[in-house]
C-alpha cells in the first residue's frame, strides 16, 4: 500500500509539473503574439505617418491660402529653375542658325576674298566676270561704269557683293565655297539702289507729270523680296509743289503731308530746292581694270 500511495503521488506531480510546463508556454506563446501585433500596428502607424500624413499636410498646403502663397513667393533654386539650368550650360561657341562663331567669321573671309578676287578679274561667278559686267553689249571699247558694294543685306551674317552697271544689277553672295547670284535686278524704267541698312529701294514711274512713288523691300536667304513698303505722293492740284491738298499714300494707306514725311523720313528727304534724294545711300565703289 504504501508503495502504490507513493506511485500515486509521483504521478500527480509529474502532472502537475506538466501542466505547469504548458501552461508557461501557453503564457510565452501569448505574450510573443501580443508584442507582435503590436509590432505590427506601429509598423502601420509609420507607414500611414510617411504616406497618409504628407498627403494631407501637402493638401494643407495647397488648401491653405497664406501658406500657399508663401510657397509661390519663394524664389526658385538654380537646380529648380528651368532658365537657371540653361543658363548654366556650357556654351562656349554661340552658333547662328545653326552656324558656330568660328565657321560663320571663316566664312566671312571666305567669301571676302572671293569677293576681291571677283572685283578685280581673277575669279568667275556664274559663267560671269567683272568685265562681263563692264561691257553687256559684248564691246570691248562699249566698257560701262560698273560700281560695287559689299554688305550683307540679307541678315544671314554674311556680306553680299552687290554690282551695279548700267540697267543690270546683281547680288552675289557666297555659299558652299561658292560664289552664287542672290538676285538679279534689270533697272529699267526704275534704278534700284542699296540702303545702308541692306534695304533696296526704287522709284517707280507711274506717268504722272508731278510726285514720286516709291518702292522698298528686303531680300531673305533665297534672294526672294520680302518686308515690301510702297509710298507715293501725287500733285493732284498740279501747282507743281508738294502741299497740303496732294494725294499722300504711305502702305496702301492715305495720310497727311506731315505723316507721309515722318514715315519716309528715313528713306528720302526733299532739299530747299523741292528735289528728293536717298537719305541712307550707299557708298558705290567704282571698278577699275588697272587694280
Amino acid at each position: 500500500m504504501g508503495s502504490e500511495k507513493m506511485d500515486n503521488q509521483k504521478k500527480t506531480l509529474f502532472i502537475f509539473c506538466l501542466l505547469t510546463i504548458m501552461f508557461c508556454l501557453a503564457c510565452l506563446h501569448a505574450a510573443s503574439k501580443t508584442d507582435q501585433g503590436d509590432n505590427a500596428e506601429k509598423g502601420s502607424i509609420e507607414v500611414q505617418d510617411t504616406n497618409a500624413d504628407d498627403r494631407k499636410d501637402r493638401l494643407i498646403i495647397v488648401s491653405s491660402e497664406g501658406e500657399d502663397q508663401e510657397h509661390e513667393d519663394e524664389p526658385l533654386l538654380p537646380s529648380e529653375s528651368a532658365e537657371g539650368n540653361v543658363q548654366e550650360l556650357p556654351c562656349e561657341d554661340h552658333t547662328v542658325n545653326g552656324v558656330s562663331d568660328t565657321d560663320q567669321e571663316d566664312t566671312v573671309k571666305k567669301a571676302l576674298q572671293a569677293y576681291d578676287e571677283f572685283v578685280t578679274g581673277r575669279r568667275k561667278a556664274c559663267g560671269m566676270d567683272i568685265l562681263y559686267l563692264a561691257t553687256p553689249t559684248g564691246e570691248p571699247d562699249r566698257r560701262r561704269t560698273t560700281e560695287y558694294v559689299i554688305l550683307d543685306s540679307n541678315g544671314d551674317g554674311i556680306p553680299e557683293l552687290h554690282t551695279r552697271t548700267g540697267r543690270e544689277f546683281y547680288a552675289f553672295t557666297y555659299r558652299n565655297g561658292q560664289m552664287e547670284i542672290l538676285a538679279g535686278f534689270f533697272s529699267h524704267p526704275v534704278q534700284y539702289t542699296l540702303l545702308t541698312d541692306g534695304a533696296f529701294i526704287y522709284r517707280e514711274d507711274r506717268g504722272v507729270t508731278c510726285g514720286s512713288c516709291y518702292c522698298k523691300f528686303r531680300l531673305d536667304s533665297n534672294g526672294e523680296e520680302i518686308d515690301k513698303t510702297k509710298f507715293w505722293w501725287i500733285d493732284t492740284n498740279e501747282n507743281l509743289i508738294m502741299d497740303e491738298n496732294d494725294e499722300y499714300v504711305y502702305n496702301n494707306m492715305e495720310c497727311t503731308k506731315e505723316e507721309w514725311l515722318s514715315r519716309t523720313a528715313n528713306d528720302i528727304y526733299v532739299d530747299d530746292e523741292g528735289r528728293e534724294h536717298y537719305c541712307s545711300e550707299v557708298e558705290w565703289f567704282t571698278y577699275c581694270e588697272a587694280i
